[in-house]
């Protein structure tokens, strides 16, 4: 554009002055760049949430099919940066859509979009840098797993051998075997990966399994029995009254006590606590 047609475009677009008609032909094509741009951001946030929210829940649902203790491997977290993402560029569509013009004539309100931003910020960097585990360790995890199994298997399997198992010859009756007899739910490092292993068997095989025989995830699984163990250690007087819910949350296969306070509330609907007092103290019935 002529250093007109710029002074025309600044003074009547961007800052809303009006005596500058009629536009060029260039000025009117600056206009419409503007709004093909407003356009495509918007096009741009809107698949942006839904292939990052869509993929991240890909991903968190083959964490919860490998390791029996998802707290801290998910990508949770990781929403809650893409909907700081989305709010930001929400308020961008709103202040570019308002216009310029309206903020030199009321600059206090620079602080709502200003405040609004930097939360964003500091949210996102704040979450992203107490997000520990990333898709590396899921890779590592797996790249170690098929090392094992193609240099070491035998030597596993020889290590782990399991009296009783060889009799079982249904998969799934194995498996059980070993949530059942063998309690390696125990284990608060467990992964489908050591299951595949003990069973001498893919992993692909054991997660089936578990999918579409026990209509349940491998972490749901495991932290069943967690539950249930730790219930049983919860209804017995003796346990309950000598070991701590500390205690028991390490004795039933949890790695953390807050992990097992929110996996024992999600499927109890209580607390531990809670329940050891209604163990004692059962409400009346009517």
């Amino acid at each position: 554009m002529t250093p007109a047609e710029v002074e025309s475009f600044i003074q009547a677009v961007m800052y809303k002055k009006s005596g500058y008609e009629p536009y060029s032909p260039l000025v009117r094509l600056q206009i419409l760049r503007g709004y093909l741009f407003k356009a495509l951001f918007f096009i741009q946030v809107i698949l942006s949430g839904y292939f990052g929210f869509k993929l991240m829940d890909t991903y968190n649902k083959r964490v919860k099919a490998f390791y029996s203790d998802i707290g801290g491997k998910d990508l949770t977290p990781m929403k809650w940066v893409l909907a700081a993402f989305l709010l930001a560029s929400l308020v961008s569509l709103v202040v570019s859509s308002i216009g310029k013009n309206y903020f030199i004539s009321h600059p206090l309100y620079l602080f709502i979009p200003s405040v609004i931003y930097s939360g964003c910020i500091f949210f996102s960097g704040y979450v992203s840098y107490m997000q520990l585990f990333t898709i590396e360790y899921f890779t590592r995890n797996v790249n170690e797993y098929e090392f094992n199994k193609i240099f070491n298997g035998k030597k596993t399997a020889a290590h782990y051998y399991i009296p009783g198992l060889d009799n079982l010859k249904s998969l799934r009756d194995q498996l059980i075997y070993l949530f059942e007899k063998k309690e390696i739910f125990k284990n608060p490092e467990l992964k489908i990966t050591d299951v595949s292993l003990l069973l001498k068997t893919n992993r692909t095989y054991v997660s089936r399994v578990v999918n579409e025989e026990l209509n349940t995830s491998f972490c749901d699984l495991v932290n069943s029995y967690r539950i249930t163990y730790a219930e049983e250690l919860l209804r017995s007087p003796l346990k309950a009254n000598s070991l701590s819910i500390s205690e028991i949350a390490r004795m039933s296969g949890f790695s953390s006590e807050s992990s097992f306070y929110r996996v024992f509330k999600n499927k109890k609907g209580v607390s531990p606590s809670a329940f050891k007092q209604l163990r004692y103290n059962p409400l009346p019935v009517n």
